[in-house]
């Protein structure tokens, strides 16, 4: 995690320091949460592309994908 400290000459950034155990926490949260996320996105990209066959459906599934 970063701190972001902006002067009128320069922008200052300042890293966290975390402990190894902290750290690893923190990574496997963040993580988790982007796995699921896609999980959820995969599911209702399948769904809206019933019926759609081919590269169609490639090109459907690969823009669904990359929506937020």
């Amino acid at each position: 995690m970063f701190t972001v400290i902006e002067t009128p000459e320069f922008i200052v950034w300042s890293a966290k320091i975390w402990s190894d155990d902290e750290r690893k926490e923190f990574m496997k949260s963040c993580l988790s949460d982007g796995k699921k996320r896609q999980q959820e996105r995969m599911k209702t990209c399948n769904v809206d592309a019933t019926g759609k066959k081919g590269d169609e459906r490639k090109a459907f599934m690969s823009e669904c994908l990359k929506k937020d």
